[in-house]
């Protein structure tokens, strides 16, 4: 199963396997551990998936049963959550909250809040008790430190926190990403996309919160490699604005904005924001 997984994420980079094998073993080597024939220490896999620029933390989140592939827990609930496939979600949700029940583990745990999460977002239910929101509040306040599994949470679950947690996780994320940049980009970019969500959450509920966590998003320098992610952040400043004080101008450089989404075939992103623009703003397309 390991090797299968090595194989799926070296293919879905388009990496070929003489790049991946170079300077560790031979690419026979890499081909039989990839079809599961033959072992590699901990050492070389490491080294391996260094040359394909990803981190042994990232393979281990990616292998593990919840997320990376297409019959993993998560990768579902994205999927059906993508569809607006709100009775798919249901159950979904509704299936993982009995395995949770009768395991409760912190896997099972973390995979239930994020699709009760999503399927709030998508319809505004609440499918989980009381005890499990409290349980997920404080799970994520007592965080040592910001890694995949806790950023995926956050970002997934969120609609489910009252403003004041949404705003003060989505401070002490934020004071982690520079951290989290020195190695780890990809983190990074999806912590960024976890903030970004949590600032929409809170203009959605016209948060007063919203307004002070977009202030602080400007303070910081976002690396132009990530330009979606900076979009993103001025699409925000401009739906607060233009809902403050409107103007033809703020109006048109939105429009633009979401030509931009599209144009960078971030139709998910895309189409969420045509959405969520006529909510905030009383529609101005």
């Amino acid at each position: 199963m390991l090797g299968e997984n090595f194989r799926q994420l070296r293919q879905d980079r388009g990496i070929a396997l003489k790049d991946v094998a170079k300077g560790v073993v031979s690419v026979a080597t890499v081909s039989k551990f990839e079809n599961d024939v033959a072992d590699l220490t901990a050492g070389k896999v490491t080294k391996l998936l260094n040359n394909m620029g990803v981190t042994f933390r990232e393979f281990a989140s990616l292998s593990d049963r919840s997320t990376g592939h297409a019959g993993a827990f998560l990768f579902k609930v994205i999927s059906a959550y993508r569809a607006a496939d709100a009775d798919g979600m249901r159950k979904i949700v509704e299936g993982q909250v009995a395995t949770y029940r009768a395991s409760k583990s912190m896997i099972d745990f973390a995979d239930m809040m994020s699709a009760a999460g999503l399927f709030c977002d998508l319809t505004g239910e609440v499918l989980v008790d009381d005890s499990d929101l409290e349980r997920l509040s404080t799970n994520l306040r007592s965080l040592p430190e910001w890694n995949e599994d806790e950023v995926i949470l956050f970002g997934n679950s969120l609609t489910l926190l009252p403003d004041n947690q949404v705003y003060l996780l989505a401070r002490e994320l934020l004071n982690r990403l520079d951290d989290i940049r020195s190695w780890n980009m990809s983190l990074y970019q999806d912590g960024w996309t976890a903030l970004l969500n949590a600032a929409e959450v809170l203009m959605m509920r016209d948060s007063a919160y919203a307004q002070v966590l977009l202030r602080l998003f400007n303070d910081q320098e976002i690396p132009l490699t990530i330009s979606l992610i900076i979009y993103r952040r001025r699409f925000l400043n401009l739906c607060y604005i233009e809902r403050n004080a409107p103007t033809p101008e703020n109006k048109e450089e939105l429009r633009e904005l979401l030509d931009m989404f599209k144009y960078m075939s971030a139709n998910q992103l895309y189409n969420r924001y045509t959405r969520s623009v006529k909510e905030i703003l009383d529609e101005i397309l």
